[in-house]
Formats: C-alpha cells, sequence, structure tokens
C-alpha cells in the first residue's frame, strides 16, 4: 500500500518538472504573471490527462491560479457559472434522470435499441441516426448527448457489455454529434452561428446547407468509418446479450407527465426563436414540474453533477484567461510570421495548423474562434474569402481535439466517466489528420467547385 502511495507521488512531483521550468524561464517574452498562467495550465493538463490527481481538485488549482495571475476580471474567469448554458447543462442533466425515473427511457430503449440495435454496429449507426434526427428537436448538441445517454445507459442495464465496451459504445454518442452538428446551420445553435458572427459574416439555413452539407454528410462517414477500425477489436469483443422482455404495463400517470413535459420542453426549445424564452428558463421550469409530479425527488438532486461543473468552469475559464493575460497573443504573434505571401494549398495547411495548435493551448473552440477570426480575416484578406475562411476555422476547431477539454460535448461525456481521456485521445489523434484529408479531399474541391474560392 505505502508503495503504490510513494509511486503515486513521485508522479505527482515528476508533473512539476515542465510548468516550473516555463516559469523560470519565461518563453517567448512573457512576463511573470503569463509565465505562471502557462506553466499552471500545462501542469493541470497532465493533470487532466494523466490523472494523477483528481480533476476536482485540479480544476480548483487552475481557477484559483487564473484568479490571482490572470490578470483578467473576476467575473470572466467566472464566466460559465453565470452563464445560461451553465444552468442548461445541469437542467438538462435532471430531466434526464426524470425520463429514467419515469420509464420512458426504458420504454424507448425497448421500443428502438431493443428491437433494432441487436449488434454494437447497429448501436453506434444508431448514435448517428439519433444524432442527426434531434437536430430538429434539441439544437443545444449537449442536451441531445445527455439525454441519448440517458437511454443507452437504459438499455445497457442487465446486459453483460463490459465496462470497456460500454465505453466505446457510449463515446460513439459524443463523437457522433460532433459531426452531425456540422450537416445544418442549427446543428449547434451556439458554435455555428458563433463563428460566423466572429468572422461578421451571415448565412442562412439554406446557404449554410449549400456550403456544408454534402461535405459534412461524406466526413460524417469517414468518421464513423474511422470510429470503427480504430475500435474494431472493442468493439468486436462486445456481445449484446437479449433480455427476456417483460409486457410493458400501462403508462402511469407519472410516465405520462414525463412525456408532456419533455414534449412541451422540446417544443419550446426547438422554438426559442420565436418566443424568445431562454432555453435554461424552460429547462428549469420542466425540471420544476418534474419535482411537482413526482417524476424527480431530492435524492435525484445527485445528478447535477457538481464535479462535473467545476471541472467545465475550469475548462471554459482557459480561453478567457490565456486571451485576458496575454498569452494568447504573443502565441498568436508567433504563428503569424509562418504565412506564405500568395494563395497555395500550403496556405491552408498553415492556417489550418494555426487554428489547431491555438485550440490546443485555449482549449475552448469558441474562444479559440474568437482569437483567431477576425485576425486571420485582416491578414487574409485580398487571398481567402471570408466566408470560406470563417467555415474551415469552424470545421478545424469542431473536429479538433486531442483531449475532452478541447470540445465541450465531448468533455460532457468525459466528465460524467462515461469513457476514459485515453479514448478520446486515441480518436482525437485520428482526427487531427482527418480534419487534414477532409478539408483538401471534400471541402476545398466542393467551395471550388461551388465558387466560393
Amino acid at each position: 500500500m505505502e508503495t503504490a502511495v510513494a509511486k503515486r507521488s513521485y508522479k505527482q512531483l515528476y508533473t512539476f518538472i515542465l510548468p516550473l521550468l516555463i516559469v523560470l524561464l519565461r518563453p517567448l517574452g512573457m512576463n511573470l504573471n503569463q509565465s505562471i498562467i502557462l506553466g499552471a495550465l500545462v501542469l493541470v493538463l497532465i493533470w487532466w490527462t494523466t490523472g494523477v490527481v483528481n480533476k476536482t481538485y485540479s480544476s480548483i488549482v487552475l481557477l484559483v491560479v487564473f484568479a490571482l495571475f490572470g490578470s483578467t476580471p473576476f467575473n470572466v474567469v467566472f464566466r460559465f457559472p453565470m452563464s445560461s448554458n451553465f444552468y442548461m447543462i445541469g437542467f438538462s442533466f435532471l430531466l434526464s434522470q426524470g425520463i429514467v425515473n419515469s420509464n420512458v427511457a426504458n420504454r424507448l430503449s425497448g421500443a428502438i435499441l431493443n428491437k433494432y440495435c441487436n449488434h454494437p454496429y447497429k448501436l453506434i449507426l444508431m448514435s448517428f441516426i439519433f444524432g442527426t434526427v434531434l437536430i430538429f428537436l434539441i439544437p443545444q448538441p449537449f442536451s441531445r448527448v445527455i439525454l441519448l445517454a440517458s437511454i443507452y445507459r437504459q438499455f445497457f442495464k442487465g446486459r453483460e457489455i463490459g465496462e470497456k465496451g460500454m465505453s466505446v459504445l457510449l463515446f460513439s454518442i459524443f463523437m457522433a454529434s460532433t459531426a452531425t452538428s456540422m450537416l445544418f446551420l442549427n446543428g449547434d445553435i451556439i458554435l455555428n452561428l458563433a463563428a460566423l458572427q466572429f468572422g461578421e459574416v451571415s448565412l442562412g439555413w439554406l446557404e449554410w446547407a449549400k456550403y456544408m452539407l454534402l461535405p459534412s454528410i461524406a466526413t460524417t462517414l469517414l468518421m464513423g468509418g474511422g470510429f470503427l477500425l480504430l475500435f474494431k477489436e472493442d468493439i468486436s469483443s462486445i456481445k449484446i446479450n437479449s433480455i427476456k422482455e417483460e409486457k410493458g404495463a400501462a403508462a402511469d400517470i407519472k410516465e405520462k407527465a414525463a412525456i408532456v413535459i419533455m414534449g412541451l420542453v422540446i417544443l419550446l426549445w426547438m422554438t426559442e426563436s420565436i418566443h424568445s424564452v431562454n432555453s435554461a428558463i424552460v429547462a428549469l421550469v420542466g425540471t420544476l414540474a418534474m419535482f411537482i409530479f413526482g417524476i424527480l425527488e431530492k435524492k435525484d438532486l445527485k445528478s447535477f453533477n457538481i464535479s462535473l461543473m467545476i471541472f467545465l468552469t475550469a475548462a471554459f475559464s482557459i480561453g478567457s484567461v490565456m486571451k485576458g493575460s496575454g498569452v494568447a497573443d504573443i502565441l498568436y504573434a508567433r504563428l503569424m510570421t509562418v504565412f506564405p505571401s500568395s494563395f497555395s494549398n500550403l496556405y491552408i495547411m498553415i492556417i489550418i495548423a494555426v487554428v489547431m495548435i491555438l485550440h490546443m493551448f485555449l482549449g475552448s473552440s469558441l474562444t479559440t474562434l474568437s482569437v483567431v477570426v477576425p485576425g486571420l480575416i485582416e491578414l487574409t484578406k485580398g487571398t481567402l474569402g471570408a466566408i470560406p475562411l470563417v467555415l474551415l476555422a469552424y470545421i478545424t476547431v469542431n473536429l479538433h481535439y486531442i483531449l475532452p477539454f478541447h470540445h465541450v460535448t465531448i468533455m460532457i461525456g468525459a466528465g460524467n466517466n462515461y469513457y476514459s481521456n485515453r479514448i478520446v485521445a486515441k480518436f482525437g489523434l485520428l482526427m487531427t489528420i482527418l480534419v487534414f484529408l477532409v478539408v483538401f479531399g471534400l471541402y476545398l474541391p466542393w467551395w471550388r467547385f461551388i465558387k466560393i474560392i
């Protein structure tokens, strides 16, 4: 026992070596505060990746360092808990728990998954089908994946799938969502619209479909194929045993109430642009209604995952603090010196590489876009149009992730321990290569065909 504790302590000490060197050497002309910020980020990224320090504790450490040395207002560092997204995610978990409690999830898994998904490949295919269909019902991707994950987990009950196989299948839900979110403008109501806003360009639903739909369908198929090949061994070991289905009793009042409540919540989410009631408020009212009808009880409050929310708060603060402290500007300025003077494939490759590198450090897709898009538009003026540039940056940050904190949808699943950082990194390395392949093999040829470049 002492040996194990000692080994863990040594591992924890080793993680400080690179961050301390950053603080002492102050690379790229950084001042002391900036080097502390970068060093702390590197340290916590190592902790998140290796798991040698509890994720909640390491997130708190990062937030404390950011608050003390980040040269960023307190309300900006802790912007996520003050945002509607924080409550949207939290209440989505409670709503999903209510669906499970009411037996609706069980009926859905019985009606669809039990009937059609007797093989892991079919279950993975269903992740993409559900991920696409639900776009037209729930415009927030994290709400979609939380709800779908609760249905899958209900399906897994009573089946001897195994922890590793279950992790791969659950990861397919979140991975598929990152692909299907690109198909339509409302696929990710936050990231898609923000990308256009940062570039000061306006695209309607049909225009987005014209530029993105066909190459994104092909990209989705490639991602699915890559996923099946990469996790072939894990998937082939999964045996989805059938379980005896008992004839379901007639829906009781709680189940009927849950269906009505969730139906109204989804309807209000779908029509937010008409009634302008924030999605978080809709989720709150739906959650309260479930408590009133007894679908949710006090014990279900534990489904509001505090550890996940602390982790998300830390992850979302990275981009703002890197920008506020000036670290992002230092990195960005150095990267800009590598651009060639004329348009070419190399020019596109460098744009992708610059976005990827900054995304690795900034973490947040939104923050990365907010940093790189305005600067790149100014830098590439007269060489590349604003629309293809914005879409190029968007595709890169949406598809490129090595660690969960690089994509909020992936982060939600990892934060709930549905799958490990290792699974994310394994697929993320493939995605790093795939970004270049789909851009040069699909998106650029299509954009040339429709003459936007």
